[in-house]
């Protein structure tokens, strides 16, 4: 594009009235465009910018081939869309600042930045996060460990004297076998569709509870452990590196001990839980689910799926109060207001709600007052592994 070209420069300040004439053609494309094959022109919409002098409605050159820096406007890919912000590179990763106080800055777990060549990934910020990592069906995971026959058969294994249901293999839970059920009332039936009984024998148990720990701590010596079974661990690093870790740590698990754990990562323990039961039951993740994987709309659905008598320190009693009052949900409890839920209910629901908005503030302890703290436990998993009681006194394990 060829637009004349004044032959004197023009003053800042007050016009002059020389020099009118017209003493060359200048070509804009070699002003303003590096690249004209990386060089794009896109048309701003809203307000969010206007600090920097962009308004609604303007239109930008950006050349993709440019090396983002510090500061730079930039075209970023947020959740899909584009946005146009200053860039900002912090220790805790890219931040996306607008030039509007009405509007918020951004904070993406993941940013692609037009810019650099191809989409260039700004640098990943470091997370720091909780993974759950749980053992798929303890009790029958170990005895499968001495009797790898037993794989893939539907499996029970009974409390004390034989006396009831107290874990059951996924193949038992297809049959409809539910926890607690006394086995002499179903044995006939059960021997009838290929159902093994096993009796429980918690000195294995333990001891391979505590190999499943010790393994846990060569990968971070931040492990929480919760019962026989679950273990809290902190992980940091990027989305990407944190999978890749948990698949480590599964495979590592089921290498050296022949045990299959899944595990759940998010940003609080709360949702680290919702994370693991869907790794538990989801064929296609592998065994590890990062919410972080996973856009707002997705965690919305996910939460919407869930019922809120599955989230963790619910329980039955207090759903029902809850249902009662239309949340039945887990993302209706996390949208409802978490001051008039402690009023009305306690702070402990309180912390529930805070940490589905994934402001970590519970700690195992809050959950189970009974349990010891993680800096004892740490050194011996043994102290978990106590079993509760009936009031009969009973032992009666967790679910299995």
């Amino acid at each position: 594009m060829a637009i004349p070209m004044g032959g004197e420069a023009v003053p800042a300040g007050w016009p002059s009235p020389a020099q009118d004439y017209v003493s060359a053609e200048i070509d804009l494309n070699e002003h303003l465009i590096r690249d004209r094959q990386a060089t794009f022109i896109v048309r701003v919409v809203g307000e969010s910018m206007v600090g920097a002098g962009i308004s609604d409605g303007d239109e930008l050159l950006v050349d993709r081939s440019l090396d983002p820096g510090d500061g730079d406007i930039v075209i970023g890919i947020v959740e899909g869309e584009l946005t146009v912000k200053r860039l900002h590179l912090t220790d805790g990763g890219p931040e996306l600042h607008p030039a509007n106080p009405a509007y918020p800055v951004l904070h993406p777990r993941e940013l692609t930045v037009w810019g650099g060549g191809d989409d260039m990934p700004a640098p990943a910020a470091p997370l720091t996060r909780f993974a759950l990592v749980d053992v798929d069906s303890c009790f029958c995971a170990c005895e499968r460990v001495f009797h790898p026959e037993l794989e893939g058969r539907p499996l029970v294994v009974l409390s004390n004297n034989d006396g009831c249901v107290v874990a059951r293999s996924r193949e038992a839970k297809a049959l409809g076998i539910q926890m607690g059920m006394p086995w002499f009332k179903i044995k006939s039936w059960a021997g009838h569709r290929g159902v093994v009984a096993r009796s429980s024998n918690y000195e294995l148990y333990g001891s391979l509870s505590g190999r499943i720990m010790a393994i846990l701590r060569t990968f971070t010596p931040n492990v929480e452990v919760y019962s026989i079974d679950e273990a809290f661990l902190r992980l940091r690093g990027t989305g990407r590196g944190l999978v890749e870790e948990a698949q480590a740590i599964r495979a590592r698990i089921r290498h050296n001990l022949g045990i299959p754990v899944s595990v759940g990562i998010a940003g609080t323990r709360t949702l680290a839980k919702l994370a693991s039961h869907g790794a538990k039951h989801t064929p296609s993740l592998d065994g590890v689910a990062s919410l972080d994987s996973y856009r707002p709309g997705q965690v919305d659905a996910i939460l919407e799926a869930t019922p809120v008598g599955e989230l963790w320190g619910v329980g039955r009693r207090l759903a029902a109060r809850l249902e009662a009052l239309g949340v039945a949900t887990a993302c209706q409890l996390r949208d409802a207001d978490p001051k008039a839920m402690r009023r009305r209910f306690s702070v402990n629901l309180e912390r529930a709600i805070l940490e589905l908005r994934g402001v970590a503030c519970i700690d195992i302890g809050d959950r189970d007052p009974g349990r010891l703290p993680a800096s004892v436990v740490a050194d011996d998993p043994r102290p978990a592994l106590r079993p509760r009681r009936h009031q009969h006194g009973r032992p009666r394990p967790g679910r299995r």
